[in-house]
């Protein structure tokens, strides 16, 4: 393994925190960045590249893929180019950290899977709410405590989208739901295991993006046998609310209570079964992460990209897998099926 982690990465919009994560690490070097317009960077694309030491700008990821000789690249493009550039990058021997939402299909997530276990390269989703300090705690409660889960409550909702974001198109992005409400999810399945069936109701209610949901309302049930229910989408008035999401868990011998805000899960209350209350804050970021200088970086990422980082150096997946990306998509399409037929929609 070299010294330095020649890193590249694709997509701007979302992947410069990603980028500014990856320069505080001292083992990784960013050594390419690749966006077809540069349009969200507060900076000049001159500006962007040398902060990382004199990185190449591409206007094309895939050209970046195959032109650098890297270890490593972050994909952070929408999710309908995500098979084409993974699988590229798999056949170039690198490793891919890869913003969420996997894709917009089952069948495009089993493909960069495939082609990264062929390669041999590490595949990881760049969930990061399960690596959250209060997340990782509350998981070694109801392992070790609380016993399991037998009932769930929860509600992450983002402000509105932009109309003509790409989540919106159902070929594109797949809805806010597939977009953002996939964090909540894969959350709840790191907490209490896979998710076995859905019912949902969905609804357009800021009128956005019109006819796909903006918002979702749904129950599950695990394969565990334990059951809840969780708001997700896009439907708060605002970004950046200081009023932020929840998780509620009641298991076996006590129950356990995730709050946060700026997409942060920080706070953990819990009680066992003699009603002994405990509560631990690990501090929520400062600032929203609209309002972060340009090269700033959020808390929220920062362990996920030091963790894929790891897992690079040292040959094993450290976090969510290719396996736990495409498990978020398929629940997320059986919301939207479910909203759609108002049946409860099983999954294998």
């Amino acid at each position: 393994m070299p010294e330095q982690l020649r890193t590249g990465v694709v997509g701007l919009a979302f992947g410069a925190m990603l980028a500014n994560d990856l320069a505080q690490i001292p083992e990784v070097k960013v050594v390419a960045v690749a966006d077809h317009t540069g349009r969200h960077l507060r900076v000049s694309r001159d500006d962007f590249c040398s902060h990382f030491g004199s990185s190449v700008w591409y206007d094309d990821g895939l050209e970046l893929i195959e032109t650098e000789d890297l270890d490593a690249v972050v994909v952070a493009t929408p999710p309908s180019t995500h098979r084409q550039l993974v699988t590229a990058a798999a056949k170039r021997n690198m490793h891919v950290l890869l913003e969420k939402p996997m894709a917009v299909s089952a069948e495009d997530c089993v493909a960069m899977r495939e082609a990264c276990r062929a390669a041999n390269v590490i595949l990881k989703m760049e969930f990061p709410m399960r690596e959250l300090p209060a997340v990782a705690q509350c998981k070694d409660l109801i392992a070790n405590r609380l016993g399991p889960p037998l009932l769930i409550s929860a509600d992450y909702v983002i402000g509105p989208l932009n109309e003509g974001h790409w989540a919106f198109d159902a070929a594109t992005g797949g809805s806010p739901i597939n977009e953002n409400t996939c964090h909540l999810i894969d959350t709840l399945r790191f907490l209490a295991g896979d998710i076995v069936a859905v019912n949902a109701l969905v609804a357009n209610v800021r009128g956005r993006g019109k006819p796909t949901p903006d918002c979702a309302s749904f129950s599950m049930q695990f394969a565990s046998g334990a059951i809840g229910s969780a708001v997700g989408g896009a439907a708060a008035a605002v970004h950046g609310s200081r009023i932020g999401q929840r998780i509620n868990i009641y298991c076996e011998t006590g129950q356990a209570t995730l709050t946060g805000r700026f997409h942060t899960f920080h706070r953990l209350e819990w009680n066992d079964s003699r009603l002994r209350h405990y509560e631990r804050d690990y501090g929520a970021p400062p600032v929203a992460p609209n309002e972060l200088d340009p090269f700033e970086c959020f808390p929220l990422h920062i362990r996920a990209v030091e963790s894929f980082v790891r897992s690079v150096q040292e040959g094993t997946l450290c976090g969510a897998s290719g396996e736990d990306g495409q498990a978020a998509v398929e629940v997320c399409l059986a919301v939207l099926q479910s909203g759609r037929t108002g049946a409860t929609v099983r999954l294998s």
